[in-house]
């Protein structure tokens, strides 16, 4: 493969880096890191993810490579809030279809104050509208969801709680930032990764991506050898 303009476009792998481990750095970890840099987040914050897929998961440890104390992971599906409880990248777990106030809910984390930063990553139904009811009054709203329909900002409760807005299409600014937390064994993605296929059957690996198979998260391709 030839690369056009290598030197400035292309960042070195550390030695102590595989590719399994570097594999999403160029998107889904990305985006992940881009939500939780829009936070601002300072050390000791609370911060609220909404969404626990691929890139809500990777919100989530970026927000405590960033320095947030607590992590409150928010999702319907529970296999996803057990991933993100099994792998210690959150340390609370809300499914809203089973708490009846959220808001109260975080709260009682968080010493009577709502989210002080808060990750919009799943782009569900209701899930902006949730992302502006949980952030403190003076805190950041990070968008890293893309929706199906248009959504509309209530600027009644930003105006009111004095709330900022953050999103915006991800780069690969950050690549080697985060090649180094994952050097430093801050950033870990292996565990998205649960199936691994080579290229000559990929038909068969977008059926089970597709249908969920065995608990299908991510696929890793090989190249014919």
């Amino acid at each position: 493969m030839r690369v056009p303009f290598a030197d400035m476009s292309l960042n070195i792998i550390p030695q102590n880096v595989t590719y399994k481990n570097a594999l999403f750095v160029g998107d889904i970890l990305a985006s992940g890191y881009f939500g939780a840099e829009l936070c601002d987040m300072k050390n000791n914050d609370t911060v609220s993810v909404i969404g626990a897929g691929p890139v809500g998961l990777c919100a989530m440890m970026s927000a405590r490579a960033f320095g947030a104390k607590k992590i409150i992971a928010i999702d319907i599906n529970e296999d996803r809030l057990n991933i993100a409880k099994e792998n210690k990248l959150a340390d609370f777990f809300i499914n809203p279809n089973k708490v009846s106030n959220i808001e109260e809910y975080i709260k009682d984390i968080n010493k009577g104050r709502l989210s002080d930063g808060t990750i919009e990553a799943a782009g569900g139904e209701n899930t902006f509208d949730l992302a502006w009811k949980i952030a403190r009054p003076n805190s950041v709203v990070a968008l890293v969801a893309m929706y199906e329909k248009p959504q509309i900002l209530p600027l009644n409760i930003m105006y009111g709680k004095n709330l900022i807005f953050k999103t915006g299409g991800v780069d690969t600014i950050h690549s080697n930032e985060i090649l180094q937390l994952i050097s430093q064994g801050k950033l870990n993605t292996d565990f998205l990764i649960t199936h691994t296929i080579k290229l000559d059957n990929i038909l068969r690996g977008y059926e089970i991506f597709d249908k969920k198979e065995d608990n299908c998260i991510k696929i890793a391709v090989e190249t014919i050898e």
